[in-house]
């Protein structure tokens, strides 16, 4: 396999999906096209886009869960991903943690249950996890309430589940795809303050898939807005606002009136 330059943790290089019939070329979908990303350790990347423009594609090929038609993912400099691969590593190797829109919580596990499963399926030190989940419990205001059940649980509370089940084992690169996007604005703004506290102190490499120009702003380190379909990366905005950030008054923010307007003015 090829490799690329090691200064980023996940390269994505000249990659294209096209969905639909090899028989009936008239029921092919153009998801993607040519898309060029490169990201650094430790960075936050938020993605923007129109609905349909290939957003949550490109996050479930990087998670190998869907192939490229043309293209090549780089992890740490390493080739581990290439259109025409026949055999695919979901997650690679658990290096890639994915947060979905969905919460995929087990109904019959209770929360800690739910949290812990990832580490029981990989036979890591139970007990040395527990105690790390429950830290990373307490990070979110989940204290107490290790022994409920996902129906028991609102919204926001789930999600933050969801998030700890993700960070507890530990991947370098965690993809989100519009984790936040169903909820009440409040529980939202919650939970964005919950994640970049943790990213904060955890640092990992996450790109983090938003509809919402606010959001992409004020998580991130460095915004990428792509085009309608099929997408295609329109340009890009490193963030420069000094952390830590005040989710609760994004506007107050310094500069994030003027890339809010930018970035807007990209997705008409």
């Amino acid at each position: 396999m090829s490799t690329s330059d090691s200064q980023y943790e996940l390269e994505v290089r000249n990659l294209s999906k096209v969905f639909g019939s090899r028989r009936d070329r008239t029921l092919e979908v153009h998801a993607l096209k040519e898309i060029n990303l490169r990201v650094k350790a430790g960075e936050f990347l938020t993605i923007l886009g129109p609905s349909g423009g290939g957003k949550s594609t490109i996050l479930n090929i990087i998670a190998q869960i869907e192939t490229p038609t043309t293209g090549t993912i780089y992890f740490r400099g390493r080739e581990v991903l290439r259109a025409g691969d026949v055999q695919m590593n979901p997650g690679v190797n658990c290096e890639i943690g994915y947060v979905t829109q969905e919460d995929n919580l087990l109904p019959w596990r209770t929360v800690i249950e739910n949290i812990m499963f990832p580490i029981k399926v990989q036979n890591k030190p139970y007990d040395e996890y527990l105690e790390r989940a429950h830290e990373l419990m307490g990070m979110v205001n989940l204290t107490g309430f290790g022994n409920h059940y996902p129906y028991e649980l609102s919204g926001g509370m789930r999600k933050r589940a969801v998030l700890i089940r993700t960070l507890l084992y530990d991947p370098p690169v965690i993809l989100m795809d519009e984790p936040f996007g169903p909820l009440d604005a409040q529980t939202r703004t919650q939970l964005q303050e919950d994640l970049l506290r943790i990213w904060q102190a955890k640092r990992k490499t996450i790109l983090f898939v938003t509809h919402d120009v606010a959001e992409a702003i004020v998580l991130a380190d460095r915004t990428v807005v792509l085009t309608s379909q099929p997408g295609t990366v329109r340009a890009e905005y490193e963030i420069a606002i000094p952390r830590p950030r005040d989710v609760h008054d994004v506007y107050a923010l310094p500069g994030f009136p003027e890339y809010y307007e930018k970035i807007r003015k990209e997705l008409r």
